[in-house]
């Protein structure tokens, strides 16, 4: 009997590696990771791309870190160009 094929919904922390981890380990297939577009206040807090459940890994080609301010300062990465390697 075929595997399950599944989305697994990723945040990049531990939880949710865990959770994708678990899947696969009950004999679930991964086909796809599902990150949304902004996490907590609209921006990430981690991003991975590489890690050995991942297929392929993510090359950064061409990036900007950007100082937003407002209430707070902080500072994100503007990722504009990738490739999968």
């Amino acid at each position: 009997m075929e595997a399950l094929k599944v989305i697994s919904s990723w945040s990049g922390g531990k939880d949710s590696c865990l959770a994708c981890y678990e899947a696969m380990k009950r004999g679930y297939k991964v086909e796809y990771l599902l990150n949304f577009i902004c996490g907590e206040n609209g921006e990430f807090h981690t991003f991975v791309i590489d890690g050995p459940i991942f297929k392929k890994k993510i090359d950064i080609t061409k990036s900007c870190a950007i100082l937003k301010e407002g209430f707070w300062k902080h500072w994100f990465l503007d990722i504009q160009e990738y490739k999968m390697g």
